[in-house]
């Protein structure tokens, strides 16, 4: 994936840069925390996602149980009647 780069300039914990410092080396700081932070961000989005489904999901759940509730069979002369049909025997 190819960015456009900007400059950014950010303050860490002494101890946080020294380790950042030991684990990637001086010169692949850049591709390191580009590669982190866009992860991160990434798994935030899903995080987000997730979330916005699981409450459309709880918003519509009522509608989706009354809408399997007409197809649930109900025995009429012995034979099994999705309910949404049942009216036909009613007439």
């Amino acid at each position: 994936m190819h960015y456009g780069y900007g400059s950014l300039n950010i303050t860490l914990p002494k101890e946080l840069a020294r380790q950042l410092d030991k684990l990637v080396g001086s010169r692949k700081k850049s591709r390191f925390i580009t590669e982190t932070l866009t992860q991160r961000i990434k798994q935030i989005q899903h995080e987000e996602l997730q979330k916005l489904l699981e409450e459309g999901y709880r918003a519509t759940k009522q509608e989706g149980l009354a809408i399997a509730k007409e197809f649930e069979p109900i025995k009429i002369f012995g034979r099994s009647i999705p309910l949404r049909y049942s009216y036909l025997f009613l007439l």
